[in-house]
């Protein structure tokens, strides 16, 4: 990411871009996943001036901080970003850290758009893990044209709703928010989820471990149950 010297001071510039994420809310935003090849420590950026000149947007990047209450920062990095497609001011951050994996809601306080960013922003972060504390995520997604928010996991694909997620924020006893989807089909990992937008229907897609990576491709049709699976 040869855009982002200037948050690089501190890891003696040498910063080599692990993710990105443009914002599906607003053209102007842009996240970013960084590693200092100095240290090793992987930390998260953004800019609300990526449609902007680049002598603007190296000007205009600022660092992402983890949660306060995050025991593994130095030993973790962030598997998959994804915005809210409606609200700027939200985004949604998927941690890999091997044993202690989270997620997180953030909450830009302010305008992220019309802010200075550079100047210390701050954010709201709140802990959505819920009931997937002991399975390992490897992407988040978010349908822009419903309420859906769908994770590719080791163990098969699992999905919720945004505002059950935010109905559930604080709880202490690790409710049930996230649920297992189409559990008639094969118990592996899911590499891939992607969407069609024209009569909202899904397609998943998975690579069966322990199968020399053959594909199996799941529909979804309009209910959970009605799943078909394809052999490449």
């Amino acid at each position: 990411m040869g855009l982002i010297p200037s948050i690089g001071q501190n890891f003696a510039g040498r910063e080599v871009a692990f993710g990105v994420y443009p914002s599906t809310a607003h053209k102007d935003l842009f996240f970013g996943t960084v590693v200092s090849t100095y240290d090793n420590d992987f930390f998260m950026v953004f800019t609300n001036k990526a449609a902007q000149p680049i002598e603007v947007v190296v000007e205009n990047w600022s660092v992402i901080p983890w949660p306060s209450d995050y025991d593994y920062p130095d030993s973790t990095w962030v598997a998959s970003m994804a915005s809210d497609p409606l609200d700027p001011n939200v985004f949604y951050v998927l941690t890999g850290a091997r044993t202690h994996q989270q997620m997180y809601k953030y909450t830009f306080v302010g305008d992220i758009i019309e802010d200075d960013i550079t100047q210390n922003p701050v954010f709201l972060i709140e802990n959505i893990t819920f009931n997937l504390s002991g399975v390992h995520v490897d992407e988040i997604y978010i349908n822009a044209g419903s309420d859906d928010v769908w994770l590719a996991t080791d163990e098969g694909a699992f999905n919720s709703n945004l505002s059950t997620l935010d109905a559930y924020i604080g709880a202490t006893n690790d409710p049930d928010v996230w649920e297992q989807y189409g559990t008639q089909l094969p118990h592996t990992r899911v590499g891939n989820i992607d969407f069609n937008y024209f009569d909202k229907n899904y397609v998943l897609v998975a690579q069966a471990e322990g199968s020399g990576n053959t594909l199996c491709l799941a529909k979804k049709l309009k209910q959970p149950t009605n799943l078909t699976m394809m052999n490449n």
